[in-house]
């Protein structure tokens, strides 16, 4: 075993993870049976330069990485030059490695050992944006980047054979599948056949990929996390049909997205987290998979697209009247055009996706809307900008990232909020943090200067995704009405016992009126 990565040897690699009964695979088979590495390795990289196919794969629409932080003036071609001088920036914190060294991937600068910088910065967006900018460009600079950041990470980060996610720092399951499903394919498709990616490049890249393919299939998580990693492992049994597993790992893949429709997304179409952000991340993981999927020719299960369609639908029914997203939950005020933009190719028969686009003239066919198993009311008098819209939420405490907020309500007229939140904040354990998930961020009652603390008791249980909420509603052509009740105790131990009952009004023509009783 090498002591540093990848971790698989040439003999297993080329011995026992391939597959060689896909085309022009002979030359490698014939050296890797006499043990003849070198060679071997250089007929795999041929192999590569000669059986991708960019034309199909750069048909995908583009996706900007997600969490890549730049410099406020800082264009991608600006960013990607100070990359290439081994600055990087996570979680919107820089740090320069010194352009003549390399960058320490396991590194973390932050004062209170923020572990977050170390993970995202081995989520690989550089890599996307580097990518993309040698596709624009074509200079050579950007691929010996890319291939220098690769084999600085290939060496130092050595895939576990089995741990917990938070005792490695590059080789989390979500980290991943974010390279896997997002960054990786981008960048091989990108720069296989530019003089930097070398034929040692090349294969180490490979034996990578197989490397957390296989923790993947064998490490898989939970929630958001599984989208993620399955995302990434249906991506590696698409695009790399040279692994032996690669359709063992495709139809792994498969299944579990499939499966967790039903366990993660209410039947009213909001992931169950409740929250716009990770509503958003569980819907992308989704769309990646149905892209490259439906792209090389793999078939999609009819359920998952009409279930995917209705969960885009419900950024519709949640969008304020300046088209973005409340940030409820660890929420983000997202632009939900922007956002629909990236997926409506997929559903072009879904007249709300198209309306709200401007592609078609279809009237929404409606305004206000209650989700009776997200326990979300969403109030309005209209879709134009300037229009009073309001939200209030009556819904159970959700699977994870959730804000102790139980009948908050929002308030949004004439371009501005009226009644807003604290809204979200880095995941540490801050004081600032505990205050942006606590009652007293949120337009909800406290008893004797306590909020509600549903986290002390909470499980979250597979068939609650199925049971609706205890809201109350009545939406009508002049009045809209919403209710509810918390009654799951205030205080660091619940003691308080207090029920806590709320009803709104929302008035079409004029707003008005919020009627508390506890």
């Amino acid at each position: 075993m090498n002591d540093y990565g990848p971790m698989l040897s040439d003999d297993k690699f080329f011995n026992e993870c391939l597959n060689y009964n896909i085309p022009n695979m002979e030359k490698v088979k014939r050296f890797a049976a006499v043990k003849n590495f070198p060679e071997a390795r250089g007929a795999f990289a041929e192999h590569i330069r000669t059986s991708l196919n960019p034309e199909v794969f750069f048909s995908i629409p583009y996706e900007e990485p997600e969490n890549i932080y730049k410099y406020s003036d800082e264009s991608d071609y600006d960013a990607c030059k100070r990359v290439r001088q081994h600055i990087m920036i996570s979680v919107g914190m820089p740090f320069d490695f010194g352009e003549d060294g390399s960058v320490d991937w396991h590194f973390n600068p932050t004062e209170n050992d923020f572990r977050e910088w170390t993970w995202q910065l081995n989520r690989h967006n550089e890599l996307k944006m580097l990518a993309h900018e040698y596709r624009r460009t074509g200079e050579a600079w950007l691929a010996e980047t890319a291939a220098e950041l690769f084999a600085s990470w290939v060496k130092q980060a050595l895939c576990p054979e089995s741990c917990s996610e938070y005792q490695t720092q590059s080789f989390r399951t979500i980290e991943c599948g974010i390279r896997m499903g997002a960054n990786w394919p981008y960048a091989l498709f990108s720069f296989y056949q530019s003089e930097a990616f070398t034929d040692d490049i090349l294969v180490d890249w490979y034996k990578s990929v197989w490397e957390q393919g296989n923790r993947l299939s064998k490490n898989s998580t939970h929630g958001n996390w599984l989208l993620m990693e399955m995302n990434g492992l249906a991506h590696i049994g698409i695009l790399y049909p040279e692994f032996a597993q690669s359709g063992q790992w495709l139809t792994q893949a498969l299944s579990n997205m499939e499966q967790e429709l039903d366990r993660q997304f209410y039947p009213d179409g909001f992931q169950y987290e409740l929250s716009t952000n990770y509503h958003e991340v569980a819907l992308n993981n989704y769309i990646r998979l149905i892209n490259c999927a439906t792209t090389f020719d793999v078939p999609i299960p009819e359920n998952m697209l009409k279930r995917i369609a209705d969960a885009c639908e419900l950024e519709i029914k949640l969008m304020m009247p300046d088209g973005r997203l409340p940030d409820i939950n660890d929420g983000e005020r997202l632009c939900v055009r922007t956002l629909l933009s990236e997926k409506s190719h997929l559903f072009p028969h879904n007249q709300a996706i198209q309306s709200v686009l401007g592609k078609r003239s279809f009237d929404l066919p409606y305004q206000s809307v209650a989700l009776p198993y997200s326990g979300i009311l969403v109030m309005r008098n209209g879709w134009g900008e300037k229009d009073t819209w309001a939200l209030f939420d009556a819904g159970p405490f959700g699977r994870g990232h959730q804000h102790e907020d139980k009948l908050s309500v929002l308030l949004y007229s004439d371009g501005k909020f009226l009644v807003t939140e604290a809204g979200n904040y880095a995941y540490d354990s801050s004081p600032m943090r505990k205050y942006a998930v606590s009652s007293a961020a949120h337009n909800t009652v406290l008893v004797d200067g306590c909020g509600q603390n549903r986290r002390k008791h909470y499980k979250w249980n597979e068939e609650d995704i199925k049971v609706p909420s205890n809201l109350n509603s009545e939406t009508g052509v002049d009045w809209d009405c919403g209710e509810g009740n918390y009654t799951e105790g205030y205080g660091n131990d619940c003691q308080i016992n207090v029920t806590h009952e709320r009803k709104v009004f929302f008035r079409k023509t004029s707003m008005r009126g919020v009627r508390n009783h506890i």
